[in-house]
């Protein structure tokens, strides 16, 4: 993983998401097209909680406004990270891909999926039943369209910097317990 994945990770992470970390879209499942992966599969339920920096106030709450994503709902993200140029032709947005990650997600049945898929090539997020499946792209610059949400990594590091050092003591001696290096620094320099 990049230091673009690993920071939208844990900005999900600190955020009550439960990310998955590159997931694979077969062959199979993309109809014939080469391998590809998705950054980041993350869920999120409403009632999530956490005694150290897991509650209401300590998350991007106006941000997840502004996307009209509601906290207090199930939400499912499909990710993609971009730390360098953006290929103009958003392959990662394509029909196949958001199709094997809807599928993956299991939120939507088997007869649903198409329909899923075919409004979430056009819109940012899409509502099945009690969930809210949304697209979101993060990029060095902030890329917005109006058929996905978007954030900067600078923004996803700003946010994690106040969430450590809102809770410095815990954070940093608890820093040895992250499992990846870039967190592990992070809490150590605050």
């Amino acid at each position: 993983m990049n230091y673009g994945e690993t920071l939208t990770y844990w900005y999900l992470r600190l955020n009550g998401f439960i990310p998955m970390r590159n997931f694979v879209l077969h062959r199979a499942n993309i109809e014939g097209q080469a391998a590809a992966d998705t950054d980041l599969l993350a869920v999120r339920f409403p009632h999530v909680y956490e005694e150290i920096g897991g509650q209401p106030l300590d998350w991007d709450n106006r941000r997840f406004e502004d996307w009209g994503l509601d906290l207090r709902n199930n939400i499912a993200l499909i990710v993609e990270v971009k730390t360098g140029r953006i290929n103009p032709d958003r392959r990662w947005w394509r029909r196949e891909r958001l199709r094997a990650a809807v599928l993956r997600l299991g939120i939507a049945n088997r007869e649903q999926v198409r329909d899923v898929t075919a409004g979430l090539e056009q819109l940012p997020a899409v509502q099945v039943g009690s969930w809210t499946i949304a697209k979101l792209l993060v990029t060095d610059q902030l890329l917005e369209h109006d058929s996905w949400l978007s954030v900067t990594l600078a923004d996803a590091d700003a946010f994690i910097i106040d969430r450590i050092v809102s809770y410095k003591g815990d954070k940093r001696a608890d820093r040895l317990r992250f499992p990846d290096d870039l967190m592990q620094y992070l809490a150590w320099k605050s």
